[in-house]
């Protein structure tokens, strides 16, 4: 054997080790106690199901059903979901916001409907996460009516049926509708303290007569059946006993008015009592009770046979008393850690990060320092962070963050060049994944797909990933089965970063499929680079299993700048059985997309890219054993230090897919 065949063999195995290291590295580098098998349980190159996005405590969009994390972790083990990677929004943690009731000023209207001006102290940019106000909702034949003066709310009701009728007041925001936003809905985690002051205006027993304060939590599922879970403070008059009972979804604590601590009130020298309650602690005695976050808020009175109820309220709040960020972040592993145990769904914890109108989360190893951030990020220097730390960024739902009817086919493509200026003119911040969905602020999906295509032939290349977005329920819409399977040797967190680097990855709807999605050309996988060369080359598509009438696409396009896509084979039928020949002659990428025969999509692999690769990263005009000492030497720099022309997959950091590319120059030069 001659001494450059025996030095191209030493550096192969170098690469080889290499590639071995990056894919183990996650898995030695993960401490005890991460979420998740240990490595006893690894199965190298299985592909895992994740839900990449997705809210166990986020109820910032107001949904119906706001979900735990055990109600979503319900629902993955049913649907063969292998991972949860958490993603609450950064604000979740940075609970510095109180939630007043601002009687100061507020006007009762003929309906009884209580209109609440701003609180004083809070910054008029968050008035939509502020109870602005109190709907008035009355059951039964009584007669209820309310005031408010000076800062007290004073309600009352006194229904002459045999049965209990209701006057309730539910916290509403200024347009009438749930509270957004993540003052109300604050994490139980973040130790929030209810403090107000009340007092019974009235003499009737709890027999005839009740009052009480309703603290609306999370969604829970409880043998297949999903419920909210609720802490009620009956307020009862000072003869009556404390009492506390509790079943699966409700804790009912009883509080006789007025007790030690009391105060004159402001109106007709009334006794009353200051309360504060430790939410987090009077939840404890629910099922996965920290599991929650709060969600609504009412005050009621009831009364039957004629006996009056009557109820005043002052100075109401809500704070949380853990505001430290590193420590919110870190409440919540203890939780997946238990679910796991309990439900055998891997889980990973992150947040979603706001960056003014974008949106992006950092998925980041083990270990790493980066938390939340409040005010909005920066994207110039954020997603620098996250690479730094050896994270990934991606890029959230990239035309908005609403639902709504599907616009005209020419207002989306007009969406789609707006987006595609924008990103180009950023190169995406330098973010290396990108989200896919079915349908997202009007746009379908043929219409992110096209984004991500033209992105990828502009030159900007990031790795397509599906997420649902879910912040609850009800989990019966296409886009919740949203997922993205990454092939890796186990479901730790480092593992699967490892395997989203090289976007070993495809997505799909995971009722539809739920096998494996990849392509070959040469030895180059999908997520790889084919270095370009005159003629055609073979390209292997694994689709299996297939379900039955499924069509398999093929989709080659050529790069080319600007807004339209120059097609090579749009969307051609094939078999995946037989290896299918492709045109290795141009740059571009070649991908496969999984559709059901009544045209429905299933599933989309992520690219195999075709370019000319250029590996003279030492500019002496040739390509040889140098080249390939220079760019292993660089292992693990970010760019700089590391010159930018030794990032042979550019993605700001010296990785094992430039070793590997390097390697392959050498070996086909």
């Amino acid at each position: 054997m001659n001494h450059r065949e025996t030095t191209k063999r030493r550096w192969s195995a170098l690469v080889s080790a290499l590639a071995c290291w990056a894919i183990l590295a996650g898995a030695l580098a993960r401490p005890a106690d991460a979420v998740g098998p240990d490595n006893s349980q690894t199965n190298p190159g299985q592909w895992y199901s994740a839900q990449l996005h997705i809210h166990g405590w986020s109820n910032h969009n107001a949904g119906a059903q706001p979900g735990s994390m055990q109600y979503h972790t319900a629902w993955a083990q049913a649907k063969g979901v292998d991972v949860l990677w958490w993603s609450d929004h950064n604000k979740m943690f940075v609970q510095s916001m109180d939630l007043p009731l601002n009687l100061a000023g507020a006007t009762v209207n003929a309906a009884l409907d209580i209109a609440l001006l701003h609180p004083p102290g809070i910054d008029p940019s968050y008035r939509g996460w502020q109870i602005g106000w109190l709907d008035a909702v009355v059951a039964g034949s009584g007669a209820p009516s309310a005031t408010v003066t000076d800062g007290v709310l004073r309600m009352a009701l006194q229904d002459p049926a045999s049965r209990f009728g209701s006057f309730t007041y539910r916290a509403l925001n200024y347009q009438q509708g749930l509270i957004a936003g993540h003052s109300l809905g604050r994490p139980l985690t973040s130790d929030p303290a209810l403090k107000v002051a009340v007092a019974r205006c009235d003499a009737s027993s709890s027999a005839d007569a009740w009052a009480e304060i309703r603290v609306g939590l999370s969604w829970h599922t409880t043998q297949g059946v999903a419920r909210p879970q609720e802490l009620v403070y009956r307020l009862t008059p000072a003869s009556e006993p404390p009492t506390v009972t509790a079943s699966s979804t409700v804790v009912t604590y009883t509080i006789p008015l007025p007790g030690s601590s009391r105060a004159l009130s402001r109106q007709e020298g009334r006794e009353t009592l200051t309360i504060e309650r430790a939410l987090l602690l009077d939840a404890g005695l629910l099922p996965d009770g920290d599991d929650n976050a709060l969600q609504a808020l009412t005050f009621r009175v009831g009364s039957r046979n004629g006996a009056a109820a009557c109820l005043e309220i002052s100075d109401f709040s809500i704070s949380s008393r853990q505001q430290d960020v590193a420590a919110n972040m870190a409440s919540q592993r203890p939780i997946a850690q238990r679910l796991y145990a309990a439900y055998g769904v891997v889980q990973h914890t992150g947040w979603e990060q706001n960056a003014g109108t974008w949106h992006m989360n950092p998925y980041l190893p083990q270990g790493a320092s980066l938390l939340p951030v409040w005010p909005d990020a920066n994207l110039t220097t954020f997603t620098p962070t996250v690479k730094a730390q050896g994270g990934l960024a991606a890029l959230n739902h990239p035309f908005g963050a609403n639902y709504g009817p599907l616009l005209p086919d020419d207002q989306q493509d007009a969406l789609v060049q707006n987006r595609l200026s924008t990103l180009l003119s950023a190169h995406a911040w330098g973010m290396n994944l990108l989200e896919i969905y079915l349908e997202r602020q009007g746009v379908d999906l043929a219409h992110h797909l096209k984004l991500w295509d033209l992105l990828a032939a502009n030159g900007v290349a990031m790795c397509g990933i599906a997420t649902s977005d879910q912040h609850g329920g009800p989990l019966t819409s296409p886009r919740t089965h949203m997922v993205t399977w990454i092939n890796a040797p186990d479901p730790s967190q480092n593992t699967l970063l490892a395997g989203l680097a090289g976007c070993r990855a495809f997505f799909g709807r995971i009722d539809r499929f739920d096998g494996v999605l990849d392509l070959r050309l040469g030895s180059t996988l999908m997520g790889g680079f084919y270095s370009i060369a005159p003629g055609s080359g073979q390209l292997q598509v694994t689709a299996t299993p297939l379900p039955a009438g499924a069509q398999v696409k093929l989709v080659q396009v050529a790069n080319q700048p600007g807004g339209q896509l120059n097609y090579i084979v749009d969307h051609q039928p094939i078999d995946p059985s037989q290896p299918v020949a492709i045109d290795t002659s141009r740059p571009g990428f070649v991908r496969i997309e999984l559709w059901s025969a009544s045209g429905e999509p299933i599933a989309f692999s992520n690219r195999i890219y075709l370019r000319s690769l250029q590996c003279d990263v030492t500019q002496d005009g040739v390509v040889n054993i140098v080249d390939m000492q220079s760019v292993a030497g660089a292992f693990n720099q970010t760019v700089p230090p590391a010159p930018e022309r030794f990032d042979l997959h550019p993605d700001g950091v010296i990785n094992v897919r430039d070793v590997v590319l390097a390697e392959q120059c050498w070996r086909q030069r």
